[in-house]
Order: structure tokens, then C-alpha cells, then sequence
């Protein structure tokens, strides 16, 4: 917070300052002027200038091309897109009341709900929104938690999180001496998903959906997947430090609601003027000051990332070097009491300390090794040299041909 203070004040006033200073350079600022049109626009949310090579028409029209695909890809894979009516129908409605007390109403919005099984929602730009039916009933287990995750996918789109993410991964590949590309843009899109919990948690409040209910989804989430720090090219927050933010911001998006069902009547001064995503605008008619504006909201938005980036790699070392001392044994399926079919490892404390938690993880992966699902168990307060059970049922994941188990997180 301090570092979004601090940047605001000061980037008002050099702003200020330097267009008086180069005020009579009337080509110079032209020039500037024009190549901050073609290389940025004003994020929609936050008011603030941003990097983007990409206007609106050109999102909707990629939009609408990457749409298409993803159906036909779907499709090619036996998978069944919009023939579920009335979970159609749902989505639409939710969408409709999100979209309309959003940042971009005016866009194309549309929604896909495909029947397979792997927990996931994503946003394309230009307002195509895909939901994929194994998160209805396993992760999301209520109305509200589904218009929340709706709402944090809109709020993707409204950001531009895509669009921005793009020019900005451009620009820092030429900033790095390294080729750090793939972790620059895995810890940028962190942010991203941070904003979008934010920004849609505020429009769900609006659109008549209680927010408190985000919390227990993350929770959730952390109880039944995890929160595994050991690839830190992840791009969401963990699990469990995700549901600490969004606790945070939930009162705050709680003064924007006003009943469940109930629109904000103010939605429209709300969007302008709120407390969970307050703006940044700078207006100007220099295209120099407006150029600088963008240097300097890259500039510091690399800076977040670096410091980002820094925290995963730190998560990394320490979880790997816990590891070590939770020992896995005796792997194997075997039939259950109730008939089905589980997957048993033991794990043992190899260390003088008692452990508080050990966390096991399966993954369920196809025959190229991408993880298509997995599921996650703690196991708590194991004694120094003693070794305790961890048991999953085996599920029925489409397309997986192997299971493999392995210990991802370590408490002392």
C-alpha cells in the first residue's frame, strides 16, 4: 500500500512539473502523444495509462477468433459444449446482472459451459467466458460462490489483464539481460489474479451476491488441492494465501452490497469511486507527461513483479528443504471397505522434530506427463521417526494413463 501511496503523489507531481518544463515543445510533445496512443490506453478499472498494442476492437475481434477455436477444440475431444440448457441458462443470467453493474457492459459477453470433469473457469478477450462443469458441485458448491467466480473471470476481461499481459512480457524480455520470460510472466499474471479477486469480488457485491462466500471457496480449495509452493511458476496466489487476501477485502466489498438479489441502485458512482479498486487517473493534454505515465506504471509494475518473483523463489528453497525429511513407502492400490479402489502411501518422519503438517498430493497425468488433475490430504502432527497413512480413492479422470503420489508441503 505504501508503494501505491507513494508512486501516486509522486508520479502527480513529476508529472506535473515536467510537462511545464518541456510545456513548449509543441512537435516533440505531438510525437509523444502519438506514440502513447498507439502503444497504451487507460485501464478500464483503474483509470491508470497502461502498456497495451492492442485497442478494443482488436480484443473483441481475437476474442471471437480464439472463442470459436477453443469450441472446435472441445468439440474435436468428444467434449459436450452448451447442451446443458439449464446450467446454460443459470450462467447467462449471472453473467448478465455481473456484466452490467461492470466496468464494460458495452462488450460482446458470452458464456460456455462444457461437460468435463477438471475444475476450471477462464476468460478470453473481449468478454468470452468458458466454465468447465467440474467446478460446479466440487469446488463451487453454491449460486454465490458461482457468481463469484464468474465475477473474478469478468474482472479479468475488464482489466485486460490478457491484453496488457502481453505487451508487458515484450517489453521485460528486452528489460532482462536474462531470458527470464517464463517467470516474468507467471509472477505478472499473480498480480493479475490478486486484482481480479478484488475487482470481482466489488462487482458480485454489486450484482446482489454475497461476497463473504470467496473465503470458503479458497479454503476449500487449500483443503482439498493445496497450496504447493514448490513450482513458483505458478500463477495463481497459493490457495491458502489467497483466501487470507480475499478475507481482507471481503468488508470492504461488503459496503457495495446490498441484499442478496439486490443490484446497487449506485453501481454506476461506485464504479467510479470505491474503496476496493480506487483510481489512478492522471489527465493530461501532454503527450509527454502522458508517455512518462506509462513509463513509470511499467516501471513500477516490474518492479512488483521482481519482488514477486523473489518471494516464490525464497517459498521454493525452504518447502524443498523440508522435504527432505518426510519419507514416502509402501505406494499402492488396494480395494476399500465400501468397495472402491484407493491409493495408499505411508509417509515417516525422518526428522528430530515433530511435524504439524504433512501435506501428499496425487496427480492424475496423461501419456505426455501434463498433470490434468490432482487432489491433496494433510496429515497432522506426525512425531519424530513415526510414519502415518495417507489413503485417496481413486478417481475417473478422463484421458490419465498414470497416478503418481508424492509429499508437496512440510510444517514443523
Amino acid at each position: 500500500m505504501r508503494i501505491g501511496c507513494c508512486y501516486s503523489k509522486c508520479t502527480r507531481f513529476f508529472l506535473i512539473f515536467f510537462c511545464c518544463f518541456i510545456g513548449g515543445c509543441a512537435e516533440l510533445d505531438r510525437f509523444a502523444k502519438d506514440l502513447t496512443e498507439a502503444t497504451s490506453c487507460p485501464n478500464p478499472v483503474t483509470g491508470a495509462r497502461e502498456l497495451s498494442l492492442m485497442n478494443e476492437q482488436k480484443e473483441i475481434e481475437v476474442g471471437t477468433k480464439e472463442e470459436s477455436e477453443c469450441i472446435q477444440k472441445f468439440q474435436s475431444q468428444g467434449l459436450a459444449v452448451d447442451e446443458d440448457k439449464e446450467t446454460l441458462a443459470k450462467l447467462q443470467v449471472m453473467l448478465s446482472k455481473i456484466t452490467h453493474v461492470s466496468h464494460r457492459p458495452n462488450l460482446p459477453w458470452e458464456i460456455h459451459i462444457v461437460d468435463t470433469d477438471p475444475i476450471n473457469a477462464f476468460a478470453i478477450p473481449g468478454g468470452k467466458i468458458f466454465v468447465l462443469k467440474g467446478l460446479i458441485g466440487n469446488l463451487v458448491l453454491s449460486d454465490d460462490e458461482l457468481a463469484g467466480v464468474l465475477a473474478h473471470e469478468v474482472a479479468h476481461v475488464t482489466c485486460r489483464h490478457t491484453v496488457t499481459q502481453q505487451a508487458s512480457s515484450l517489453v521485460m524480455s528486452m528489460i532482462e539481460k536474462k531470458t527470464r520470460q517464463g517467470i516474468y510472466k507467471a509472477s505478472y499474471s499473480t498480480l493479475q489474479e490478486d486484482q481480479a479477486d478484488k475487482v470481482g469480488l466489488l462487482y458480485m457485491a454489486m450484482a446482489g451476491y454475497n461476497p463473504e462466500v470467496m473465503y470458503g471457496i479458497w479454503k476449500r480449495a487449500d483443503q482439498k488441492y493445496g497450496s504447493n509452493p514448490d513450482n513458483y511458476l505458478y500463477d495463481h496466489s497459493l490457495n491458502n494465501d489467497r483466501a487470507n487476501k480475499v478475507s481482507q477485502i471481503i468488508p470492504i466489498a461488503k459496503e457495495y452490497f446490498k441484499g442478496e438479489g439486490v443490484q446497487n441502485a449506485n453501481f454506476n458512482n461506485v464504479l467510479i469511486e470505491n474503496k476496493v479498486v480506487p483510481r489512478t487517473e492522471f489527465k493530461t493534454d501532454s503527450g509527454l507527461a502522458a508517455l512518462s505515465e506509462v513509463s513509470l506504471n511499467t516501471y513500477v509494475q516490474y518492479l512488483k513483479t521482481k519482488n514477486e518473483q523473489k518471494n516464490r523463489e525464497k517459498e521454493k528453497e525452504q518447502n524443498e528443504s523440508y522435504l527432505q525429511f518426510a519419507r514416502l513407502s509402501n505406494v499402492q492400490q488396494q480395494s476399500t471397505s465400501d468397495g472402491k479402489i484407493g491409493l495408499f502411501a505411508n509417509v515417516t518422519n525422518a526428522s528430530n522434530t515433530n511435524m504439524k503438517k504433512v501435506r501428499v498430493t496425487v496427480y492424475y497425468v496423461d501419456s505426455a506427463n501434463k498433470v490434468l488433475y490432482t487432489e491433496a490430504q494433510d496429515l497432522s502432527n506426525i512425531p519424530s521417526s513415526q510414519t502415518a497413512q495417507a489413503g485417496f480413492y481413486l478417481k475417473n479422470v478422463p484421458n490419465y494413463k498414470d497416478v503418481r503420489i508424492g509429499v508437496t508441503n512440510v510444517e514443523f
